[in-house]
């Protein structure tokens, strides 16, 4: 038998293995987790954004606390204080 044909039926052979090997071992894994694991616990299902939220409570509006200084900051004259560090959320009143 020439080394080429024989090369063949090697790499046929092992091929085959490999995927009944993979098929057993998938096989053997459904059959321990259907036999011998508890039931996992589901996530409960997403909703669509534009869907209401539904909730078992009702929801209360948080107002914003009020800020009070300790101790009084000097700042311009004119009352606008400056930024210290970049935000998104607008101030109250600007």
């Amino acid at each position: 038998m020439p080394d080429r044909e024989r090369a063949r039926i090697l790499a046929i052979v092992s091929a085959s293995l490999i995927v009944g090997l993979l098929y057993g071992l998938g096989g053997l894994s459904l059959y321990l987790r259907a036999n011998y694991l508890s039931m996992t616990p589901t996530a409960s299902p997403v909703q669509a954004p534009s869907e209401p939220a539904q909730s078992d409570q009702a929801e209360v509006p948080t107002s914003y606390p009020t800020i009070t200084a300790a101790v009084p900051t000097s700042g311009p004259l004119d009352g606008s204080s400056p930024t210290l560090y970049p935000t998104m959320t607008p101030r109250p009143g600007v």
